[in-house]
């Protein structure tokens, strides 16, 4: 039999245990009653799950675009190919099991919310101990950008526990060169890319991580271009699909952007407009201590346990930097790097 943990790590989890609860009771006694109204998009993500519900009670499945078209004329608030269906098709299964309820689909993002803490205390344990670890995760789940999309039906927190649990599969198969992690890390980057577009920072981060620990021969692993070909399998049809009946407005978004705050591609706004952004991000408080970890993380003794964390920043600004529709929002993906940097 197996030792158990020694007491330092499980003293962690029991205090990121109580943490985590403390944080679902702090969203509890926060929280009003009200309507999907936040962002002008959480009607759609809570609609969009009812249509797949429905769809699979009602055997829409079998006849997908003609049920669609029936179902938008009766509700048309819907978000079909205007953002990808992983989170969508998830929550319509959640409201089989919870009915559907603007509460239920609440949960079913805070649940996302508490896996990312998870990921997150995960891949820091192994860099940082997994006392850093939990305070980082407690750090990432009470900054006011996370709290706030823990407990809206937005896309942000979906996409970041799917790209979470990839990048830590992936830091892992660097660390191993176990073919499973490589694997599972193809799978959750297509369900972060099949939840919504910002899934697709993952490459830059994962290719600087690379490159960052003088690993890119493991770009030639047979089980890494097998990992790729089944991503391409899971993400390429339903942008091919997407692209050839909305791509127009896809494009749109990304060049013109979609609301009056936009600006253009590779606007001069846009390189600083995120780095000002962070202290509404993780709170004026926690600022000075993220970016005086960050500063720590690039001596020479800290740098090999901060590059993955380095990697997610910057894997994140590449993303946002060229794409007119700016908001904060956006950057939610190197939240978790931050919360890192202030506990350290």
């Amino acid at each position: 039999m197996s030792p158990g943990p020694s007491p330092a790590p499980r003293a962690a989890r029991v205090v990121l245990a109580a943490a985590l609860g403390g944080v679902w009771l702090l969203h509890a006694a926060v929280h009003e009653p009200s309507e999907p109204f936040f962002n002008n998009d959480e009607t759609r993500h809570v609609m969009t799950g009812v249509f797949f519900r429905d769809s699979l009670v009602e055997g829409g499945l079998l006849h997908p675009r003609e049920y669609a078209e029936s179902y938008f004329l009766k509700y048309p608030a819907l978000g079909l190919l205007v953002w990808p269906p992983f989170f969508h098709a998830v929550e319509g299964v959640w409201f089989l099991l919870t009915g559907p309820s603007f509460l239920a689909a609440r949960v079913l993002v805070g649940l996302h919310a508490t896996i990312a803490c998870l990921y997150l205390f995960l891949l820091a344990s192994r860099t940082h101990g997994p006392a850093r670890a939990a305070f980082a995760a407690v750090l990432f789940a009470l900054a006011p950008q996370t709290f706030v999309y823990s407990r809206q039906v937005m896309l942000e927190m979906p996409t970041l526990t799917c790209s979470l649990a990839a990048f830590y599969h992936f830091a892992r198969f660097v660390e191993s060169e176990r073919r499973r992690h490589i694997l599972l890390c193809a799978v959750f980057s297509s369900l972060a890319a099949l939840t919504r577009f910002d899934g697709f920072f993952l490459f830059p981060a994962c290719g600087l991580f690379l490159l960052g620990s003088r690993r890119l021969d493991l770009l030639l692993r047979r089980e890494v271009l097998l990992s790729g070909l089944l991503f391409a399998v899971l993400v390429v049809p339903y942008y091919a699909y997407m692209a050839y009946e909305v791509g127009w407005y896809q494009w749109k978004a990304i060049s013109e952007g979609t609301t009056p705050a936009s600006t253009g591609l590779f606007h001069a706004k846009n390189f600083w407009y995120y780095l000002a952004a962070l202290p509404r991000q993780l709170g004026p408080f926690v600022v000075p201590f993220a970016l005086a970890g960050l500063g720590r993380g690039l001596l020479p003794g800290r740098l090999r346990a901060s590059l993955p964390y380095m990697a997610l920043v910057a894997g994140t600004y590449l993303m946002v930097v060229p794409v007119a529709e700016i908001e904060a929002r956006h950057t939610i993906y190197w939240v978790p790097a931050f919360a890192l940097f202030a506990a350290e």
